[in-house]
């Protein structure tokens, strides 16, 4: 149920951030979010990345102070949250800067994300430890894009494992 809920609320916070609302709507407030007491301005980077088996209490509440609401999320080693505001939160474009060489910098790129096509680019936030590896590759050096697209670069960044297949099924990690 805890794996649930953490994984709701990842969402809901990411999903809620890269929504594109009308105007003439007003724009509701995220709830607020506490980590071990600690107000977080921002807690859908941390909430997509956490160990589900590294919490050990949420509570959801609304009231006055927070009229959209408030999350108190407990760990179970307080230290991880000071790990995790120490880890620099890379956007995509920090590691664009960092993997594209100068000749290439002038090229469009299409971001690929844990093999998930990136269409808005501009709240993604990764911590830097749960950058596992970018992989970048000259649309040209593929079959499709070779005609379609020849001087995009498509680049692939992987925060999550690889998954490891034993005779067809999912080894324990």
């Amino acid at each position: 149920m805890k794996n649930l809920i953490i994984i709701l609320l990842g969402l809901v916070s990411f999903t809620a951030s890269a929504q594109n609302s009308n105007p003439s709507e007003a724009k509701i407030p995220p709830p607020v979010y506490f980590i071990d007491s600690v107000k977080i301005s921002d807690a859908s980077p941390y909430l997509t990345y956490m160990n589900t088996d590294e919490v050990a209490n949420i509570h959801v509440d609304k009231n006055k102070t927070y009229p959209n609401g408030v999350i108190f999320i407990t760990l179970k080693d307080h230290r991880k949250l000071a790990e995790m505001l120490q880890d620099k939160l890379l956007s995509i474009s920090d590691i664009t800067k960092a993997n594209i060489s100068p000749s290439e910098k002038n090229s469009p790129v299409i971001y690929l994300l844990d093999d998930k096509l990136l269409t808005d680019t501009a709240g993604i936030r990764i911590p830097s430890k749960f950058v596992r590896q970018v992989t970048l590759t000259k649309a040209d050096e593929t079959a499709y894009f070779k005609t379609a697209l020849p001087n995009v670069l498509l680049m692939k960044i992987a925060t999550k494992p690889p998954v490891i297949m034993i005779r067809g099924q999912v080894a324990a990690r």
